[in-house]
């Protein structure tokens, strides 16, 4: 038999615990094993497919597994968004947030305005639900890893 290790930390270079699913190669149906990253799961050598739950979710295909050894794997390095706000009262707003690839029609990531999400670095694009107002959109936010990246809303 042999190891697959996918590994990941969050936003401090902490372990982070991230649900997995591991299927046969070329298929992404019927799961075969089950597991988290930074825990190595036993496997038969051969070929895998491994669904990462990381919001936004990661895929891998044709995951080699060899007998005796380690195949490891490590997700990209996390960052923050955190975008904050207050309503004209003084409270803290709790409107949707959308997180999209550039250039893409469906969220990949989604939360609420004064929450800390750790998200993959890499470029978003993002949608803020404002209720009653106009919606605030920002394209081609950078998620830095290891860095929080703060947005505030006008009140």
């Amino acid at each position: 038999r042999g190891r697959l290790n996918m590994t990941a930390n969050d936003f401090e270079g902490k372990p982070l615990k991230l649900h997995l699913w591991i299927y046969k190669k070329g298929d992404w149906k019927e799961t075969l094993e089950v597991g988290y990253t930074n825990k190595p799961v036993d496997l038969p050598p051969g070929e895998y497919n491994v669904y990462v739950d990381s919001d936004p979710n990661a895929k891998y295909a044709d995951v080699r597994i060899n007998p005796g050894e380690i195949s490891e794997i490590k997700l990209p390095e996390f960052g923050v968004l955190l975008v904050k706000g207050l309503d004209r009262q003084g409270k803290p707003r709790a409107e949707l947030i959308l997180l999209y690839l550039p250039g893409g029609s469906d969220s990949v990531s989604s939360g609420f305005v004064n929450k800390r999400p750790d998200l993959p670095a890499g470029e978003y694009d993002l949608a803020i639900r404002m209720g009653l107002n106009p919606d605030i959109n920002y394209k081609g936010i950078k998620i830095a890893p290891g860095k929080v990246l703060e947005i505030e809303l006008p009140r």
